[in-house]
């Protein structure tokens, strides 16, 4: 699939994928952002396109990790954790293929690993 963002994207985990691998071409300086709950039941919702998936109230999540992409990077991403995209300054369109799987990050990283593309 082919990725375009141009504005912040709040916590959410992704519908019917486990993992995906993220190419970056445009990345408009933005934080990738990985989340905690801090609360037991973290307050989440569904939009319309959502299956699986859920938006989290960013007030029940902590930071865990993050990262910022980088044009011509690949990044493995673990979708079912709450994650978020938070621009650093004005933003047009980031832009990304990815490459989702059904299979695990763990699965995913074996993967790539056995076959020396990590």
């Amino acid at each position: 699939l082919i990725m375009k963002i141009n504005r912040k994207i709040p916590p959410h985990t992704d519908s019917r994928i486990k993992s995906t691998i993220n190419f970056y071409m445009k990345t408009e300086n933005c934080v990738t952002k990985f989340y905690d709950p801090r609360v037991q039941y973290p307050k989440k919702r569904k939009i319309l396109n959502q299956k699986e998936g859920f938006l989290f109230d960013e007030n029940d999540l902590v930071e865990v990790e993050s990262f910022i992409a980088k044009p011509n990077e690949a990044w493995l991403l673990d979708v079912t954790k709450p994650h978020a995209v938070h621009p650093m300054g004005p933003m047009k369109e980031r832009l990304a293929i990815t490459l989702g799987s059904i299979k695990s990050y763990e699965e995913v990283y074996q993967m790539l690993k056995e076959t020396n593309y990590v």
